[in-house]
């Protein structure tokens, strides 16, 4: 079967009809209400994870097979998330249609292995001496081999603290569009289909009774494209704990086949919040974010999640055509809407059954940074190793989620982001604890310019990052001559004498996961 392209479905859609862009699950035309048609037009193996992160669940539904650790409770958190949203679509009764709408307030986050704060004198980059200071939170990378507070290797930590916000806002949408399904079904209405083309639902959502929860519109739709059928459902509500409220807008487009693991399409969530301290002009702000995918078969998998804040309330950053949420929408004078803070993209190829694949996760702080952060993580058998690299990358606006090298001096004395072939490195295993432990580590350097300190100066930084320089060693020697800088180092393997650390990550056998 020809696979149908959810983006030139959307252009032609968005050319012809003048509709909001409201969606999730999807039907074929049976407008039957049995639990088994909740799991035919949703996405049943769809959810929004960081690889490594786990949950421990004592759920007997999920196989020992896709357990980390199959003598434990812990299971990929993706799979945990599948196994609720599925839980929901075959429910049956109104009590368990539920979802919990706190899972969109979730933020960003550093594990404290990742670029703490690092105190250092003498600085040799600066211009005069002494130098003394601290370098910034966020700007040194992989600092620690293992995540002090989760005992997780730092790869591992750093991935799953970055996506938190964006997993736990991806999956509360599909947790709430699957609430729909659920909520149809427990009351015996119909699905939408040819002959019943659009589902109101609005009086039965807010019959679930869900705390502090309001709902504003809950509409499911059907649309027949060529010989697919696509499925738009759009979710509106307010959330307010105590004094706070939240206005929150959640959609998909769905478009299933005959076979339930073979579908495509974009989910989105908007999400109005308070946020101080960055980089938009006042409090006021917009989380926005999209969840594009593609199941080819059961065994394939391709995920890219976008999600950003935008500044002022009600600010829509998605493209018109692909829904996606567009990087290129900076904050500016002229685009006082546009993102300020927190852009990040996590692509991933992968077998959703074991979370097999590759992935790439990018994100960069703010708009004017330059570079993105990334991480290139490949899982290679069954979730027991994987090996991840860490470094830079272009801007976040035009990244392709690869590393093109280091930049050990961001934000100290004299600073400079000319990239070097460099990159982080870290092997990984997880153990039967639930603990992803690290085996093997390459990620020491100095915070100079050229990532290296010979030693003979009076230059002290904080290497164990416990906010003491009494306990560093004057004569510490960070230099590839003595050993002691091991990150990963570009290398030729194309013979055009040019190194690159492109070429080392390429010669890992990773493969940078694509849409």
């Amino acid at each position: 079967m020809k696979k149908f392209n959810i983006k030139k479905y959307l252009k032609t859609l968005f050319s012809i009809v003048l509709i909001p862009m409201v969606c999730v699950a999807c039907n074929t035309t049976d407008s039957s209400t049995s639990s088994s048609a909740g799991s035919s037009i949703f996405p049943s193996t769809l959810a929004v994870s960081s690889p490594l992160s786990l949950t421990e669940s004592t759920s007997a539904s999920v196989s020992s097979s896709v357990k980390y650790a199959t003598s434990s409770a812990f299971v990929p958190t993706y799979q945990q998330v599948s196994e609720e949203i599925n839980n929901l679509l075959t429910a049956g009764s109104i009590a368990s249609c539920t979802f919990d709408p706190a899972d969109f307030l979730t933020l960003e986050a550093d594990a404290d292995c990742y670029g703490p704060l690092v105190a250092y004198e003498d600085h040799p980059d600066g211009s005069s001496i002494p130098n003394s200071g601290t370098l910034p939170t966020g700007d040194v990378g992989i600092w620690l081999e293992t995540d002090p507070t989760t005992l997780n290797a730092c790869s591992a930590a750093q991935l799953n603290a970055r996506m938190t916000s964006a997993q736990d806002k991806s999956n509360a949408t599909l947790s709430g569009l699957a609430s729909m399904v659920c909520t149809a079904i427990a009351n015996g209405l119909s699905l939408p289909s040819a002959t019943n083309p659009s589902v109101n639902l609005l009086t039965e959502m807010n019959a679930l009774g869900i705390t502090d929860t309001t709902f504003t519109a809950a509409i499911m739709s059907y649309a027949s494209v060529g010989s697919y059928d696509v499925y738009s459902y759009n979710l509106e509500f307010t959330y307010a704990p105590l004094a706070d409220s939240y206005d929150i807008v959640v959609d998909m487009e769905h478009v299933p086949t005959s076979n339930p693991a073979v579908y495509s399409g974009v989910a989105s969530f908007l999400v109005n919040d308070s946020f101080t301290g960055g980089n938009c002009p006042a409090s006021d702000v917009t989380h926005n974010g999209s969840i594009e995918y593609d199941a080819a078969s059961s065994t394939d998998m391709a995920q890219e999640v976008r999600s950003a804040v935008f500044c002022e309330h009600d600010s829509d950053g998605r493209d018109t055509v692909t829904q996606l949420v567009d990087p290129s929408l900076k904050y500016s004078a002229t685009t006082p809407t546009g993102w300020g803070d927190n852009f990040s993209i996590f692509t991933g190829n992968f077998d959703p059954a074991d979370l097999v694949g590759t992935y790439a996760f990018s994100w960069q702080a703010g708009h004017h940074d330059g570079n993105s952060r990334v991480f290139n993580l490949a899982l290679e058998n069954s979730g027991a190793s994987a090996f991840a690299f860490y470094g830079y990358g272009e801007d976040v606006e035009t990244t392709d989620g690869s590393i093109d090298g280091f930049i050990c001096n961001w934000a100290g004395p004299n600073s400079n982001h000319t990239i070097v072939e460099y990159a982080q490195y870290q092997e990984m295993s997880v153990s039967t604890t639930g603990v992803v432990s690290s085996d093997l580590a390459y990620i020491t350097y100095a915070p100079t310019v050229s990532c290296e300190y010979d030693g003979t100066g009076s230059f002290l930084f904080d290497t164990d990052a416990d906010g003491l320089l009494t306990d560093e060693v004057t004569t510490l020697d960070i230099t590839i001559a003595s050993g002691t800088m091991d990150l990963e180092v570009g290398i030729d393997t194309d013979s055009d004498t040019i190194e690159t650390i492109e070429e080392t990550i390429d010669d890992s056998g990773y493969v940078l996961p694509t849409m």
